[in-house]
């Protein structure tokens, strides 16, 4: 749905579309997860190894290039950089 429509409807109906869009997403995503680690057992199951790398030699070696490429966008880019890497540090 575009933005018009969207704007068009009745507060009530806005309200309703997005509260379903969020049980959508929280749905989606818990059936993903579900089958994520179904499909981990099975290749675990059948042999596969897997390796937990250390990550943060990758995101130090990263960090700068992110952060020039928010940069590049301007304010807008530096504050979604920001969001993302403040919800990525909360994990």
């Amino acid at each position: 749905m575009n933005k018009g429509l969207f704007d068009s409807l009745a507060p009530e109906r806005q309200a309703a579309l997005r509260e379903a869009g969020q049980e959508a997403s929280a749905f989606n995503l818990q059936i993903a997860n579900e089958a994520v680690t179904a499909n981990f057992k099975l290749l675990e199951d059948a042999g596969v190894t897997f390796t937990h790398p250390d990550l943060q030699p990758f995101k130090d070696a990263v960090k700068e290039m992110k952060e020039n490429f928010a940069q590049g966008l301007g304010p807008a880019g530096i504050e979604i950089y920001e969001k993302i890497k403040a919800a990525n540090d909360s994990i």
